[in-house]
């Protein structure tokens, strides 16, 4: 079983404070014209610094270069208050939000960040409602900050706000990539559906380091699943890409594995012969649990090194793949998994419960279960040790918390890579499935 790293997140008694917009402009224009929001910036940060002057905190404009990290990043830009560097070194963000009402949940989470703010985030609307011509873009510039905490001072981060008709922002890369502050990483976020087949996300994907996205939002799994496992096998291996639902799984790989972390129970790992997975069914927002149901079967697969002996079969009940677990004899079937689709409310749009049976001689079960929206109930039963069950603090992440995860600790995973892989022919079984 291969080991799974706990992600840091906010801790649960943190008390968390919204960024705020401090100064801002809006106008409308024709296009984007990145002269004029510069030149729109660079006037609300002297706001800033003026009102700041009369208040004795002085502030700098994150533009200004400051010493580079040790981590692999370039030099970056930080802000700074009170002779403090607050952030040595952020990133871009180009936010994507397929209509005005998903742009106010992308906000929420970019304004509530817990821990990581960065330089510059350029949040692109598409709103069916624009008008076109003069008056075709809705441009708007806005410093945002995040109050000071116990923990570290004041932080200010820039946002460029454009919201667009979808019919005038095909090339919104171009747009785009004039706006993004030099010598950072930028990062492309796409939380929803629409991937495929978005020539947006195809263009702005080819100019980023890294894209996040979350395929719970997925509607067309058989197309898009695949489209994101291009970017992971291109000759360049960039973008990196995250996904929200992986970031969710964390916990639940995690006490998945520490049940065969005890040598009593390690041997019964090759004697696994059916996995069951439920999930939760896709929702009125078109969100679901089908691809956390298909990405834990890849790791599943690809950590045991099981070989699947044929195509992911439709059922009455759901989804069946048969496997066998030897890989040099694809011939016999002694496991399967199946991925069953099952409503409940604490289910969100995620996992509803994995459990694994053991035969032979360690015969045996064992299982996670969402039992509550901030609960995980873990319960194990074999010959070798007695029935043991606990029920585990895990509440569903905020976007604002996965979303800082992704910024902070963005990086190629060759096991998320692996399960991706195996997912992706899953749902789309005419590109192969073996």
């Amino acid at each position: 079983m291969a080991i799974v790293k706990r992600r840091r997140s906010a801790p649960l008694d943190r008390d968390l404070t919204d960024a705020l917009a401090v100064p801002a402009r809006e106008w409308r224009a024709p296009t984007v014209d990145m002269a004029r929001v510069n030149a729109e910036m660079g006037a609300l940060w002297a706001a800033l610094g003026q009102r700041a002057e009369g208040t004795g905190q002085p502030v700098q404009d994150p533009t200004a270069p400051v010493a580079g990290r040790d981590d692999g990043h370039e030099s970056g830009r930080g802000v700074h208050t009170a002779q403090l560097m607050t952030r040595s070194s952020t990133v871009n963000v180009v936010a994507v939000a397929r209509s005005p009402r998903e742009a106010e949940r992308l906000e929420r989470a970019i304004v509530g960040l817990p821990d990581f703010q960065p330089a510059r985030v350029i949040l692109l609307i598409l709103n069916e409602s624009q008008p076109e011509g003069d008056d075709a873009f809705t441009i708007r510039a806005s410093i945002l900050e995040q109050p000071a905490a116990k923990h570290r001072s004041t932080i200010r981060f820039e946002m460029i706000t454009v919201e667009v008709n979808p019919s005038m922002a095909e090339d919104f890369a171009s747009v785009a990539s004039p706006l993004l502050v030099s010598e950072l990483a930028d990062y492309l976020w796409w939380p929803g559906d629409g991937i495929v087949p978005s020539s947006i996300f195809r263009n702005l994907a080819e100019i980023m380091d890294d894209v996040i996205v979350d395929t719970a939002s997925l509607s067309r799994m058989r197309e898009s699943l695949p489209a994101i496992r291009a970017l992971t096998t291109s000759r360049s291996r960039c973008p990196r890409v995250s996904d929200f639902v992986w970031q969710r799984l964390t916990i639940w790989r995690q006490l998945v594995a520490q049940f065969f972390d005890s040598p009593t129970t390690r041997h019964a790992l090759n004697t696994i012969t059916d996995v069951d997975i439920v999930y939760a069914p896709a929702n009125e927002r078109g969100t679901s649990g089908f691809s956390a149901a298909l990405l834990v079967a890849g790791w599943l697969v690809g950590s045991l090194g099981w070989v699947p002996t044929g195509p992911i079969e439709r059922t009455r009940t759901g989804y069946r793949l048969p496997l066998s677990t030897q890989p040099d004899d694809r011939s016999v079937v002694n496991a399967v998994i199946r991925l069953r689709p099952h409503y409940d409310s604490n289910f969100a749009d995620g996992l509803g419960a994995i459990t694994l049976r053991t035969g032979g001689p360690h015969s045996g079960t064992f299982s996670v279960a969402r039992t509550s929206a901030s609960d995980l109930t873990t319960s194990s039963n074999s010959r070798d040790l007695p029935h043991v069950s606990r029920v585990v603090l895990a509440p569903i992440p905020s976007d604002a918390e996965l979303l800082g995860v992704a910024l902070d600790e963005g990086g190629w995973d060759k096991v998320y890579e692996l399960a991706l892989d195996l997912a992706s022919r899953w749902a789309a079984p005419d590109r192969g499935t073996t």
